[in-house]
């Protein structure tokens, strides 16, 4: 749980820097699970208090002219995709995921379960590649 936010990824780097794990594969799913549900917690709350928020964003006129812009250049599946993957970036890297979750949660339809697998995949192979390099 601790490597999903953002003051305590650093924290859980250090335990499991600490913990040596003999079977990092094994850590990797059980800190996969602990991750996914911080970040379920992250997604609920920024899906039920900021997407009024977001609406008021989006009728500014400066991000109106942003998205228009975006829109003439980028093609709407490569948007989306783009969205994506900087998402997956954040979630598998010691960054914080809350910034990916703010993503997809404002910015894209996604469904809880997509977000959940996605989550999860991020995570545990972030994890797996952190414990991995040590």
């Amino acid at each position: 749980m601790l490597f999903s936010a953002g003051f305590t990824t650093p924290i859980a780097t250090g335990f499991f820097l600490a913990l040596d794990p003999a079977n990092i594969y094994a850590a990797s799913l059980v800190a996969g699970i602990g991750a996914l549900i911080a970040d379920l917690g992250i997604f609920s709350f920024v899906r039920l208090s900021f997407m009024d928020e977001f609406h008021k964003l989006e009728k500014t006129s400066f991000m109106r002219h942003l998205l228009r812009s975006v829109k003439f250049i980028v093609p709407k599946n490569l948007r989306t995709f783009l969205v994506y993957v900087v998402a997956c970036v954040f979630i598998a890297s010691p960054l914080p995921d809350e910034l990916a979750v703010t993503l997809l949660a404002g910015f894209t339809k996604v469904h809880p379960y997509g977000f959940a697998l996605i989550s999860y995949i991020g995570n545990t192979l972030g994890i797996y590649l952190l414990l991995s390099i040590l």
